[in-house]
């Protein structure tokens, strides 16, 4: 039995506001337990947007930690490729039952057993052995990028600047009863496995992987990783646990028992999102501790300044003159509210209710919020609004600088958008660009409606509900007016 060294380590990167990572480990103390089930050490990124990914990722890992070391009597490697499945059906089914859209999460796990190795993984979430000063990719990544490498269209560096380097083809919680991929090597003594999330494999080459894994403890070469990629840009939530297979242990050695065996998954509803303890605990090398000193101060002056400009506000508008009763008494019914057209009125509604994500997700449009009666401070005309508007299939082309121009706060603010990423939710250009009201029952099956127009350039599937820039897709029952607007044309079936 080998002696482990595992060192987990997460950080939020640079322009994400919460950590939808999630990462636990578990190193029974029992020896009867340990040669019967070995160590479990799992990575998972939620996707989802706010905290659906975070309760993704934590529920998934908690679930697997507990079906894996509660099914004794299963093998190893199969106990570990259902426990996965089970998760992401049970976060398949909450997410239908609440009405939350697509949440989902990718997850790689490694069982140490003995002198064996057995990882799993959904996504792209990756492991990695080195031995004999090489790293070498256990897993394969379930997205179009790794689908586009094996099939060799396209090499590892090119992956790294891809426009669809972010579209998943399968994940825990996308769809029933997920495929788990299994890999078992034998392990040796100088081996050192790397469990890591896409925040730092968007930036980091095999190569440099090798290098970075190569250095210092365990624990070193884990800051190492994270501090890349923040240097890199850090887009991405970053979560690394870099393992060191030690020598045998000796006869009669203490083993240690480190992580805590959930004695079941977390309630959803009492699930907290906070990052776990070993995660919080670490401390990040000095100069990373000093930037965040100097972002909180930033913070601090921006919230400030913030501050005094709403109290001047509230103060001017205290203080400023009233108008004299007669110029009210002037002021006709049809004048004394803002006129707002109805179709604008159900897009400002909907956006309310909306969250999407960075991620292949769909989120549901709340429709009953656009229905929702005006105030009758708020005078409304008959003005003709896109509900008199004939239904049509609509032609739109998707051009990333076009929609950052004029969409990019929408954008941001409900499909946490990212520019610059290469892709964009469906659902989003639907509701946003085409006013397209979805109800939550019938997002998914109207997506799996959206096609490719005839003869162009598309590289739109169903299975992520992804556009990418340069696609140009067929919406059906698109109203003509909001067609119009948005710059598409009715579409005849041979554009």
């Amino acid at each position: 039995m080998f002696q482990i060294n595992a060192a987990p380590l997460t950080d939020t990167g640079r322009k994400r506001h919460h950590n939808e990572d999630w990462t636990v480990q578990f190193e029974p103390q029992s020896l009867e337990e340990r040669t019967q089930s070995g160590c479990l050490y799992i990575v998972a990124d939620g996707v989802g947007g706010a905290a659906l990914g975070e309760r993704a990722s934590q529920y998934a890992s908690q679930k697997v930690l507990y079906e894996y070391y509660h099914n004794p009597e299963t093998p190893p490697a199969e106990r570990l490729g259902q426990a996965m499945r089970q998760a992401g059906n049970e976060i398949y089914q909450y997410a239908e039952e609440q009405g939350q859209g697509r949440m989902a999460t990718t997850m790689v796990a490694a069982v140490i057993l003995g002198d064996k190795l057995i990882v799993a993984n959904v996504g792209d979430s990756r492991a990695y052995l080195l031995r004999d000063g090489v790293a070498h990719q256990i897993t394969r990544d379930h997205s179009l990028v790794g689908e586009m490498i094996r099939d060799g269209s396209m090499t590892e560096e090119e992956s790294l600047h891809s426009k669809v380097k972010n579209s998943l083809t399968r994940s825990l919680g996308g769809e029933r009863d997920t495929q788990v991929d299994l890999f078992e090597l034998d392990l040796q003594t100088g081996d050192r496995l790397l469990l890591s999330t896409d925040g730092l494999l968007r930036y980091a080459t095999r190569r440099e992987i090798t290098a970075m894994l190569s250095s210092g403890t365990p624990r070193e070469a884990a800051e190492q990783m994270v501090n890349y990629a923040l240097e890199q840009g850090g887009a991405d939530n970053i979560t690394v646990l870099p393992i060191e297979i030690g020598p045998l242990m000796e006869e009669g050695s203490t083993i240690m028992q480190r992580g805590e065996l959930a004695s079941e998954p977390a309630e959803w509803e009492l699930m907290t999102t906070e990052p776990i303890a070993p995660s919080s605990s670490i401390t990040l090398p000095a100069a990373r501790r000093t930037r965040r000193k100097q972002y909180t101060l930033l913070y601090g002056l921006f919230g400030g300044a913030a501050l005094l400009t709403l109290v001047a506000v509230f103060i001017f508008i205290i203080w400023r003159p009233k108008p004299e009763t007669n110029q009210i008494a002037e002021l006709t019914p049809a004048s004394a509210g803002t006129v707002i057209p109805t179709g604008a009125i159900d897009t400002v509604l909907a956006a309310a209710a909306v969250t999407s994500t960075d991620t292949p997700t769909i989120t549901p449009t709340n429709t009953e919020t656009s229905t929702h009666t005006p105030e009758a401070t708020v005078t409304y005309t008959s003005i003709p609004t896109s509900t008199e508007e004939p239904l049509v299939r609509c032609i739109y082309k998707v051009e990333e600088d076009k929609i950052k121009e004029e969409y990019n706060e929408e954008f941001s603010e409900q499909c946490n958008y990212e520019q610059g990423i290469g892709w964009l939710d469906v659902s989003c250009i639907a509701r946003i660009i085409l006013n397209k009201q979805i109800d939550s029952n019938d997002i998914e099956s109207y997506l799996a409606t959206v096609t490719c127009a005839d003869a162009q350039p598309c590289s739109y599937t169903t299975g992520t509900y992804n556009a990418f820039d340069g696609d140009v897709l067929v919406f059906p029952e698109i109203y003509q007016n909001d067609c119009n607007k948005a710059g598409g044309n009715v579409y005849d079936g041979t554009e």
